[in-house]
């Protein structure tokens, strides 16, 4: 699903190439990862149900064809809009390779545990004081880097949607970036708590020896 979100709701901004679409993830979503086989492969998905056509997205020079890329269908708007408002009431907590790890951990002795948690205690509280340190220019970056990598040839509804998505760009940064220090924050307090919990069921002390 978060796939073809990202992708149908980049194509809703303005017609993209498959590596302009990677580009933009890359450097505006920063905590979303979809490789280019996936995008190419979802772009492939979209033409056959309809969701997108194949259009001129560029000029080339030197007499080449003009570049071509992808932009939505009225159907491709509609699914990324049903997927949009889906997205905001999902609840899904899958995939998680700690959960995972939980069910196994009757496998690994007790101070083993206690050590691999602590490790990973220590590289989210990392993550929360990088984050808490990043550039606080980044919504100015990504709406410098979008104007030198707008697409040409827009209809008018691409362009009012581009332009609609450049005002919105702080406040989304910071919406994204504050989500992402909640999620960190949950995290270390669970992982304190457990800490705690898994001393006290194999009379640990702060040592972690028995």
């Amino acid at each position: 699903m978060v796939t073809d979100l990202v992708i149908l709701g980049v194509l809703n901004r303005a017609r993209r190439h498959g590596y302009d679409i990677k580009k933009e993830i890359e450097f505006e979503m920063q905590n979303i990862d979809i490789q280019y086989g996936s995008i190419y492969h979802a772009l492939k998905k979209f033409k056959q149900k309809g969701l997108v056509d194949e259009v001129e997205i560029e000029q080339s020079d030197f007499g080449r064809p003009p570049r071509r890329g992808y932009a939505l269908t009225e159907s491709g708007r509609a699914e990324f809009r049903r997927l949009l408002q889906e997205a905001f009431t999902e609840v899904e907590f899958s995939g998680n390779s700690i959960e995972a790890a939980i069910h196994f951990m009757g496998d690994l002795a007790p101070d083993q545990v206690v050590s691999l948690v602590q490790t990973r205690l220590e590289k989210f509280n990392e993550l929360l004081v990088q984050l808490n340190g990043e550039e606080s220019d980044r919504a100015e970056q990504i709406i410098r880097r979008n104007k030198e990598h707008k697409p040409a040839n827009l209809t008018p509804e691409e362009q009012q949607n581009w332009e609609q998505a450049q005002k919105l760009i702080p406040f989304l940064v910071d919406t994204s970036d504050n989500h992402q220090r909640y999620l960190i924050k949950g995290e270390i307090y669970w992982m304190e708590e457990f800490l705690a919990d898994l001393r006290t069921k194999f009379g640990m002390n702060e040592n972690n020896h028995a």
